[in-house]
C-alpha cells in the first residue's frame, strides 16, 4: 500500500476508522469521508498523530446526496487527481423505507455513490 491514495467511505468511526489506521499504518495515504464534522475530531488527532502517518485528509460529505458527492468527487480530482483504491464502507440500516431530499430510496443512495457520480 506504500504510497497508493485510499479513500476510505464512513471512515469517521467504526470499521472505516480502524481500516484506515490500517492502511495508514501500511504507507498508504488515506482519506477519510464522513458525514458528520464532530466524529473526526478525535479520530483526526489519533490519525494525524501517528509517526507512520504520510499524509491523512478528512473530507466532510452527505454521500446519500447526489450534490455532495459530485462535489466531493471535484474536490479529490482536483487534490488527488485520482484515487488507487476505494473502501466504500458508508451504509446504514434504516427499518422503515426512506428518501433523500433528492428522492432518492436513501440505502441505494448511500451504498451506489461511486456509480452515481
Amino acid at each position: 500500500m506504500q504510497g497508493s491514495v485510499v479513500v476510505v467511505t464512513g471512515g469517521s468511526s467504526s470499521i472505516g476508522f480502524v481500516s484506515a489506521q490500517t492502511l495508514v499504518a501500511l504507507g498508504a495515504q488515506v482519506i477519510l469521508i464522513g458525514r458528520d464534522p464532530i466524529k473526526f475530531t478525535d479520530e483526526s488527532a489519533a490519525i494525524q498523530s501517528r509517526p507512520d502517518n504520510v499524509k491523512s485528509l478528512f473530507e466532510v460529505a452527505d454521500l446519500s446526496l447526489l450534490t455532495e458527492t459530485r462535489a466531493l468527487a471535484g474536490r479529490l480530482l482536483d487534490s488527488q487527481g485520482g484515487i488507487d483504491v476505494l473502501l466504500n464502507n458508508a451504509s446504514g440500516f434504516f427499518r422503515q423505507r426512506r428518501e433523500t431530499a433528492e428522492g432518492l430510496e436513501y440505502t441505494f443512495a448511500l451504498t451506489t455513490w461511486p456509480v452515481l457520480c
